[in-house]
């Protein structure tokens, strides 16, 4: 079994958009995951759900709100183990006023 880390990023808009899937015949454990709010003049929400396309979602971050100028760690002390076909999906309130960061390492 090979590990692989990988990092993703995506400047958040408004709408869920997919920022990792996991490959096939992987999984995929996510050791890291940072949303920082951009914005200079106002707090922004942030919502990160988890599953697989088409099916169900779970929240990782339900609306969670990011004050200004600060950052928010997702999966602050835990792990979140995902297998082979889940996507990690994720939005801001505001367009272009949060970054998210995910480091993965796939084991495959």
């Amino acid at each position: 079994m090979a590990n692989t880390f990988v990092r993703k990023q995506l400047l958040l808009t408004a709408s869920l958009a997919t920022i990792y899937t996991v490959p096939a015949l992987t999984t995929a454990i996510v050791i890291g995951m940072r949303l920082a709010n951009i914005d200079s003049l106002n707090q922004v929400t942030t919502e990160v759900k988890r599953g697989v396309s088409g099916s169900t979602f779970y929240h990782v971050a339900p609306l969670t709100p990011i004050p200004i100028g600060s950052a928010l760690k997702g999966i602050e002390g835990e792990k979140l183990v995902l297998e082979a076909g889940d996507i990690v999906e994720a939005k801001a309130g505001a367009i272009n006023d949060v970054d998210m960061t995910m480091s993965i390492m796939e084991i495959t």
